[in-house]
């Protein structure tokens, strides 16, 4: 592997590339199975309110940004600071959903 901002011997070329991630989290319950029939070759399935909360806000996510379900904020609350985003609607949801968007960690003081 190159170091970021090299570029490959003899390619002349810059490889430095910038990832952006869209990161959904959720809290809850989730079962995750195999349920296809004997032999089938397919990815392990994830069912659960949890797992289709996470999946829509990643959908929702700006680049670069994490977004948390209200049942993440309240386990985590204090760890991080948050910004309150609009409240989305899911198909499964009979009320909308409460998000916050995670803006940085927590900065903690001196108890001293």
């Amino acid at each position: 592997m190159l170091p970021s901002g090299r570029s490959a011997p003899g390619s002349g070329r810059d490889l430095t590339a910038r990832i952006h991630a869209r990161v959904g989290i959720a809290t809850g319950s989730v079962v995750v199975g195999d349920f296809a029939d004997e032999g089938a070759d397919l990815a392990p399935v994830l069912l659960g309110e949890a797992s289709r909360f996470a999946s829509l806000l990643q959908s929702i996510a700006e680049p670069d940004a994490v977004l948390i379900a209200a049942s993440t904020r309240d386990l985590v609350r204090g760890l991080f600071e948050y910004r309150a985003g609009s409240p989305v609607t899911a198909t499964e949801s009979p009320e909308p959903i409460r998000i916050w968007r995670v803006i940085e960690r927590e900065r903690r003081r001196d108890p001293l």
